[in-house]
């Protein structure tokens, strides 16, 4: 997203930018470890979709993606208040074990 965000600068110099890069705590740095996770994550998420229930997806989906709340997301799946946060536990335990070395 950097990259395509910037002016066309033709042939500038790139070490600046990979001094940014180099620093853990330069805005810049930040931006790409931000964006590699959300990358990260999007991809895990894609992959593991397909090992859960249709009604456990969307109940993590609501609660979590779109920041619903556990009851109106309850009574939209048809699911208890308990299965919703059930849902969304052994959604994110998924994905811990699907990043676990990518994304600190």
């Amino acid at each position: 997203m950097f990259w395509r965000s910037r002016p066309d600068v033709g042939a500038a110099d790139p070490e600046p930018i990979l001094q940014q890069l180099e620093d853990p705590h330069s805005e810049l740095s930040r931006r790409w470890d931000r964006e590699h996770d959300q990358h990260v994550a999007r991809q895990a998420l894609d992959l593991i979709e397909q090992e859960f229930q249709a009604t456990t997806w969307r109940a993590f989906r609501l609660l979590v993606l779109e920041d619903g709340r556990p009851e109106a997301v309850a009574a939209e799946v048809g699911l208890s208040v308990n299965a919703v946060f059930i849902a969304k536990s052994r959604v994110l335990r998924r994905l811990r074990e699907e990043i676990a070395g990518f994304v600190p």
